[in-house]
């Protein structure tokens, strides 16, 4: 009786064992297409790198037949699980420092500026790291605790809560618009691989959790757009280098740029209701990212300063 009831716990730890290597080879996908796409100045590169390290060491069809082995085993899969989940609570809760251009910049809770290379670095990693169904809804859970939102709205909210959210609504939209465009479009986002999930990922870790992350993306939005006048707008600053004058001296050649968060809630809202969306709309979004994405990746003259959100 001992023997069948040791084999039962073995059996049974083999079974979870497996089943954590099967989440790790999908996280496996993800993050090897995220790490080329990411500046090493991000600050969760190195973690990001240390990830793909241990998911290459992470052994996948083994099947351990001692405790000792499984033990081990276990120690490899557990090192990845917490890699991954220390990165993404730094990445739901990201708290870029201001920039500062070589001066002093006193800390202003209701205003901040970080270059456009660090906001879409966050963005591309939490589009990779937060695309399952799980993390969407832990997500959407800490949205609306920053926000305030299920206390009557809100009040006072620090300028670094704005860009989270901020983050959310571009991740949100750019998953959606992703499978209607064509390869050239993605490799202008800097984006050639899609999360999108394989039919052997939906068997093994979605269900109802698909299901249950649309319903909590459709909650948040329907609260975002009844509060959307009381959300901080987004300001680009675009600093170019510009044309040569007489001369030959080039001029500083600041634009500015307003997005309106009603703009992409609206988007966001109509693709989670409207399954025939035309492609006039989806070419729409794409020419909002468009620049967005594509200038973080021209190298700036050191003369002029990076553009800053």
């Amino acid at each position: 009786s001992l023997g069948i009831t040791s084999k039962y716990f073995l059996n049974k730890i083999q079974f979870e064992l497996q089943r954590r290597r099967q989440s790790l080879f999908f996280l496996r996908k993800r993050v090897s297409s995220l790490l080329p796409i990411i500046p090493n100045s991000h600050p969760c590169f190195a973690l990001i790198l240390e990830l793909q390290e241990s998911l290459m060491d992470s052994k996948e069809t083994i099947i351990e037949e001692d405790y000792i082995s499984l033990y081990k085993a276990h120690r490899e899969v557990l090192k990845c699980h917490k890699l991954y989940k220390q990165i993404t609570n730094r990445l739901m809760n990201s708290n870029p420092d201001p920039f500062t251009s070589g001066r002093i910049m006193v800390s202003n809770d209701l205003m901040l500026s970080v270059t456009l290379e660090r906001y879409i670095g966050d963005v591309r990693s939490c589009y990779y790291l937060l695309g399952t169904p799980d993390a969407t809804v832990q997500w959407v859970k800490i949205i609306l605790e920053q926000l305030q939102i299920e206390k009557n709205g809100p009040r006072l909210i620090p300028a670094v809560s704005w860009y989270r959210l901020w983050i959310f609504l571009h991740c949100i939209l750019l998953s959606r618009v992703m499978p209607h465009l064509s390869l050239e479009q993605r490799k202008e986002l800097g984006i050639t691989h899609m999360v999108e999930a394989t039919e052997e990922e939906q068997t093994y870790n979605y269900g109802f959790g698909v299901l249950k992350a649309e319903c909590a993306l459709r909650k948040i939005f329907n609260i975002l757009f009844q509060i959307h006048h009381q959300i901080s707008s987004m300001r680009i600053r675009w600093n170019n280098f510009g044309p040569l004058g007489p001369a030959f001296r080039g001029r500083d050649d600041v634009e500015g740029q307003t997005i309106e968060p009603l703009e992409w809630i609206g988007r966001v809202q109509t693709y989670l209701t409207n399954s025939n969306i035309a492609q006039a709309d989806h070419s729409l979004v794409f020419a909002t990212f468009q620049r967005l994405h594509h200038k973080p990746q021209i190298v700036q003259p050191l003369t002029v300063q990076p553009p800053l959100v």
